[in-house]
């Protein structure tokens, strides 16, 4: 049925097609960390809001490390492929989990400006996630604010990551001086 339209209008229909089914696929896997980690969530909307700053710098300097560690690690073979791949994977879920969060917060906007009351988790991500989405439709615009949604929200799971190691780091140095001490 496609290939009979002109080329032009074939090729729009695929185009449509093919955004609206990585459309709905990005929302459901972030709908789903929404669902599966409410605690961890809450706390990066904490970060988020703590210092936008902060985490555009973490969501940079992490894009850089992650740039430069797949470069270096494009020349060790089969292996590097695969540790290449399993840290972008892993870097892919941070990834979803702020551009979560920052959808999140956007619908929670959204909200307040369109009635005034806060409105849950799901009917905030729904209406924040369709507009993070759909602004990246747009030409260049879309492009510079998919850009700060995912390093703003990178950082702030960074940051939420890092100072969770730091206090099962202290901790379990605490834990360390009592016995020995």
């Amino acid at each position: 049925m496609i290939g009979e339209l002109p080329p032009d209008l074939g090729f729009v229909v695929r185009v449509i097609v093919l955004g609206t089914v990585v459309f709905l696929s990005l929302m459901s896997v972030m709908l789903l960390l929404l669902a599966a980690a409410p605690r961890f969530v809450a706390r990066i909307r904490t970060a988020l809001d703590a210092g936008r700053e902060a985490n555009l710098l973490w969501g940079l300097v992490y894009g850089i490390a992650l740039a430069l560690a797949a470069l270096a690690l494009s020349g060790a073979g089969q292996a590097g492929f695969l540790a290449t791949l399993v840290l972008l994977a892993g870097s892919l879920a941070f990834v979803l989990m702020g551009l979560c969060v920052v959808s999140t917060e956007i619908g929670r906007k959204i909200g307040r400006l369109h009635g005034g009351r806060e409105w849950s988790d799901l009917a905030a991500f729904g209406a924040g996630g369709s507009v993070v989405l759909l602004a990246t439709l747009l030409p260049i615009l879309g492009w510079v604010l998919l850009f700060y949604f995912v390093t703003n929200g990178l950082g702030a799971v960074l940051r939420v990551i890092g100072r969770d190691v730091l206090r099962l780091r202290r901790g379990a140095g605490q834990g360390r001086e009592r016995v020995d001490g």
